[in-house]
């Protein structure tokens, strides 16, 4: 093995150590020919080390992430497609309410026009005869459309 591979050996180690969370760990420190220092958990038997406590803290909270089993998985993944198609199932409902909204707009504005425009309006009493709608009855029926139109049917 080489010089250095040593060097990256211990930074793997080290970072083991670390990410393991255990509470105590041995490493070995040296300097070689050429004075560059390097670590490792064995030191090399030609050369004088010193050996190096560390004492690794596990992060608060346990820093690394819970594994999830698959039944939490399963039921996260549940979650979140009845989520999307309860939010879909809105969006669709909001959608269906502004067409019938339109519809309902542009048939008050057709009979509002039939009502200005001087045409013949026939209505079907409770009897079932046709009645015409008088001068007072087609202003009166105006009036509730222009109301009825200017509260639901503004345009933004």
């Amino acid at each position: 093995m080489s010089t250095h591979s040593r060097p990256m050996r211990a930074l793997f180690a080290a970072c083991l150590l670390v990410v393991s969370g255990s509470v105590a760990s041995q490493v070995h420190m040296w300097k070689d020919a050429e004075g560059r220092t390097h670590y490792s958990d064995v030191p090399p038997p030609d050369v004088s080390s010193k050996e190096l406590d560390i004492k690794v803290t596990p992060m608060p909270g346990n820093a690394q992430p819970a594994q999830r089993t698959q039944t939490e998985q399963n039921d996260a993944f549940q979650q979140r497609r009845t989520e999307r198609e309860e939010e879909q199932a809105k969006v669709e409902e909001e959608s269906a309410r502004k067409a019938k909204l339109e519809r309902q707009c542009a048939d008050a504005e057709r009979r509002l026009v039939a009502l200005e425009g001087g045409q013949r309006i026939v209505r079907f009493n409770d009897k079932g005869e046709r009645e015409f709608l008088n001068d007072e009855q087609r202003k009166e029926e105006a009036d509730q459309l222009r109301g009825l139109i200017e509260e639901r049917c503004k345009k933004p």
